[in-house]
């Protein structure tokens, strides 16, 4: 699970398996915070376990009726620098199933290389994206002051607008500027 961009739901982003991908198809969101392990990792920061899923006792426990042989249950929190970014939610059909110290520790070292991964590429991607959008504003920009004449630079603009956004209209609407709002009414004033 990886958390929205408003850190309100955690995302199903990856399952293995027909089940998983069908829940992946149904786009599956738990609320952080909710009464359920993934909800409350999320919410909480900390490791959840759940040895037996048909006796959670106190635990927040909701059954999932697409993995209904589900036994025991162990959720861990995807963090950068104390902000969780997701959940790592890991079940199995064993019902004797009791995770050990040394299979949690583990699982926690897996989850914080994994956290550290996705904050990496998540990183890469904003970088790439910022290098492409400063490309677009320099190529147009090159283009506009390739003329002095204003009607041309206009008409750059909107047509390389048009193609950089991929929309079918670019308006450059002009604007009548009040006397007041420039300061001209002062100055009108103190020349009389």
């Amino acid at each position: 699970f990886l958390l929205d961009d408003i850190s309100l739901n955690a995302v199903l982003s990856y399952s293995r398996g027909a089940i998983g991908q069908q829940l992946i198809e149904q786009k599956i969101k738990i609320q952080v915070g909710s009464r359920t392990v993934v909800g409350q990792v999320a919410s909480s920061g900390g490791v959840l376990l759940v040895d037996d899923t048909h006796n959670p006792g106190g635990l927040p426990f909701a059954p999932n009726p697409f993995l209904p042989d589900a036994r025991s249950q162990i959720a861990l929190p995807l963090s950068i620098g104390g902000r969780v970014i997701g959940v790592l939610d890991i079940r199995s059909t064993d019902s004797n199933r009791v995770w050990t110290r040394d299979e949690v520790a583990i699982v926690e070292a897996i989850a914080e290389r994994l956290a550290l991964a996705l904050e990496n590429a998540r990183l890469f991607e904003e970088t790439s994206s910022r290098a492409a959008r400063e490309h677009a504003v320099a190529e147009i920009t090159s283009k506009i002051r390739e003329t002095t004449d204003p009607q041309v630079m206009i008409r750059t603009a909107v047509d390389e607008l048009q193609r950089v956004l991929r929309v079918s209209r670019v308006e450059i609407v002009p604007q009548v500027v009040s006397a007041h709002l420039t300061g001209r009414e002062n100055e009108e004033r103190e020349t009389k």
